[in-house]
């Protein structure tokens, strides 16, 4: 409407502006404009200057208006209407599997079970489908699809983004949504308490953790930040997400001025804005945590209660899994406890035997290395040893933590500067009866790494040994005619990195007696005790995955079971005790305050209910039950819509979210409503 001109005038089409534009010849007045390239066929202008001398009446934005309970507006009736329009018949109907398929991936987004499938088809109950589709809601799977799509749209992560995208917690408010649409919550009371769960009278801890929803903006920790700048930031955003969420309205194109094409003013997007803006939310947070206000709180759906009973049951059968395993799995220990009795045997015979394994000989058995020769000065190590026989390959593997040269019978066989890997010789120049090794090193006490010989022999009949000593490990290895030793050594058979050389560890046992590995082989399997089958069945862990694995989840569960008590620290909405002033910020910035507004809902939509707080003012209570008020035109359409697309790809609303005048209109009106 302009100074003089008025776009409509009822009943005269001549003195109404829209009619003056659409008929001009004036390029410059022309509507739509020339370089639009749309046209109003001579028809469509005869039928607006009808419409104009009949008065020209005309509804608002169709999603603005009223609810309207339509009749007979059944998805089958709807569907037949279309189909008799067209001439095309319904298709047959689909078989049980089929329906069971589609009903079980629209609903969990899974495939069925097997077991699920037979017991459908083995159902001839005429309500069958009915009960299967009641299961199938109860179950946590669609529960799990329904919270996915309300996750997305409440911008929920775990992370605070901006640059540096650090860990926050935000999961207990993940539960408590998945908790929701398990238990079939009322979708009132899931918005009331994601909006205002604090501000419910005797509000309990799940309904403050509820209000997560709007505590999943992006948060900034970084240098430089200014406070306030990010506070009227987080607060923009939600506007935003409610506005989008609940009411499919791009409300935030009123931040810096007035909406383009929605009747939603500056002024307005402030008000809206006012309900957030008296949380004590901080315009800058921690690093690597959740900025406050926070609560401890658990899970709502892991009650510590369950978890504990469920956790114990698991153990009971993982332990009893390990106690007596699995047909397969037992062979394979029995076979390994086999192998480990011969490898325990073979250290305990005779001097022939211990000369077979390549060890080094001296008058008592003593430390092959130790920390006590750790020094800093070049040194040189010379060690020998019998061989009966030459072997038919042989390698030695040499680590130091600085350089050294390796010989072999007074022969070079090469140097290593590498402390970070070992090297490999070639064992070149060994012979029957005496051998020695000797190693040149230069400053071998520098570093902790100390020095690691692995010399490894494979006999012509393929027999493999495989001598490893180092500082670390403090090995040590009787010889033959050493008598008066106080321990016991015990070995540990394994293949390194898939390769072809058999290993062979041995270490020092405890000083309180016995190897436990090998006193419990040595026990017959009705003998032995808890700690004999828990020494046996880790050592085997460590070399079977199968057993391992058994072993994990053990392991896990425990720790579960032991964490179940535990709460986490979550993010939620506090009420500001100090009341904050509002203000349009000129141009959405947050240092230019205009005028001063109260909170408010947009005037196109229905007003505010009674309530507020002693003092007048309104709260996020008030904003909540006027969303879910049943005479809101916006709220159920758009939550229907989100789940209709959920469902079907697209919803009845194409533009699921945004139901404003640039959105698209409704493919069935009378179905949405």
């Amino acid at each position: 409407k302009g100074e003089d001109r008025q776009a409509l005038v009822p009943g005269d089409r001549k003195a109404s502006e829209l009619w003056k534009r659409i008929t001009s010849r004036d390029p410059d007045e022309k509507m739509p404009p020339p370089d639009s390239n749309h046209r109003l066929t001579p028809g469509q202008i005869e039928v607006l200057g009808q419409w104009i001398d009949q008065g020209a009446e005309y509804e608002g934005h169709w999603a603005f208006q009223a609810l309207k309970a339509a009749q007979g507006a059944s998805i089958d009736s709807l569907i037949r209407a279309r189909l008799d329009g067209t001439g095309l018949r319904p298709a047959p109907p689909a078989n049980r599997a089929t329906l069971l398929r589609r009903i079980t991936q629209d609903l969990t987004g899974l495939p069925p079970t097997p077991e699920e499938l037979d017991a459908f088809l083995g159902d001839h109950k005429p309500d069958a489908y009915e009960r299967v589709v009641d299961r199938l809601l109860r179950s946590p799977a669609a529960a799990e699809r329904l919270a996915v799509d309300w996750l997305d749209g409440a911008r929920y992560a775990d992370t605070n983004g901006y640059s540096i995208d650090d860990h926050r917690d935000m999961w207990i408010w993940r539960d408590w949504v998945l908790n929701a649409f398990l238990t079939n919550k009322r979708f009132d009371e899931f918005t009331v308490e994601q909006i205002a769960g604090d501000l419910l009278p005797g509000a309990t801890e799940q309904q403050r953790v509820a209000t997560g929803f709007l505590r999943n903006s992006m948060n900034t920790h970084e240098g430089g930040t200014i406070p306030e700048e990010y506070r009227v930031t987080y607060n923009v955003d939600k506007v935003d997400t409610v506005a989008t969420v609940f009411m499919g309205l791009t409300m935030k194109c009123a931040q810096c001025h007035d909406h383009k094409y929605d009747p939603i003013s500056q002024k307005e997007f402030y008000q809206f804005y006012a309900f957030f803006n008296q949380s004590s939310e901080p315009g800058s947070g921690a690093t690597n945590a959740n900025t406050g206000p926070l609560i401890e709180a658990g899970s709502a759906i892991c009650p510590p209660e369950r978890v504990k009973r469920d956790a114990a049951v698991r153990i009971a059968e993982l332990k009893r899994l390990r106690a007596v395993p699995p047909a397969r799995i037992a062979a394979q220990r029995d076979r390994w406890e086999t192998e480990q009795l011969a490898s325990l045997g073979l250290l305990k015979s005779g001097g022939a035997v211990a000369k077979k394994l390549v060890l080094f000989p001296q008058d008592q058995p003593s430390w092959i290395w130790s920390a006590a020769d750790k020094t800093a000065e070049s040194v040189e190590f010379e060690r020998r040893f019998n061989l009966e026989a030459i072997p038919a390959e042989a390698r030695l593997w040499v680590t130091c933590d600085n350089a050294c040269e390796v010989e072999i019978n007074g022969r070079s066989i090469g140097s290593s500067d590498d402390w970070t890997r070992p090297k490999v010789f070639e064992a070149r120049g060994l012979k029957v009866g005496d051998n020695t090794i000797a190693v040149r090193a230069t400053n071998i006490g520098a570093s902790p790494a100390g020095l690691l010989l692995s010399l490894a022999m494979r006999a012509a009949n393929g027999e493999e040994w495989h001598v490893v000593t180092d500082k670390k490990w403090q090995a040590r290895l009787p010889v033959a005619g050493a008598a008066g030793t106080n321990w016991e050594p015990a070995a540990e058979l394994a293949k390194h990195g898939g390769g072809a050389w058999g290993t062979l560890y041995v270490k020092k046992p405890s000083d309180a007696g016995p190897d436990a590995l090998h006193q419990a082989l040595g026990m017959a399997k009705p003998d032995r005790t808890t700690e004999h089958w828990a020494t046996i069945n880790t050592a085997f862990a460590e070399m079977q995955p199968a057993f391992k694995t058994l072993t994990n989840q053990l392991d896990l569960e425990e720790k579960i079971l032991r964490k179940a008590a535990d709460t986490g620290r979550t993010t939620v909405m506090v009420m500001d005790y100090k009341p904050r002033k509002t203000h349009i910020l000129t141009r959405g910035a947050y240092d230019q305050p205009g005028a001063e507004v109260s909170a408010g809902t947009p005037s196109t939509l229905p007003p505010l209910g009674a309530g507020g707080t002693p003092n007048g003012k309104r709260t996020r209570l008030d904003l909540a039950h006027w969303l879910v008020d049943p005479d809101h035109p916006l709220t159920s359409r758009v939550i229907v819509n989100r789940y209709w697309q959920m469902l079907f790809e697209t919803g009845l609303v194409k533009t699921a979210e945004d139901f404003g005048t640039q959105g698209e209109f409704p493919s069935h009106p009378e179905l949405l409503d």
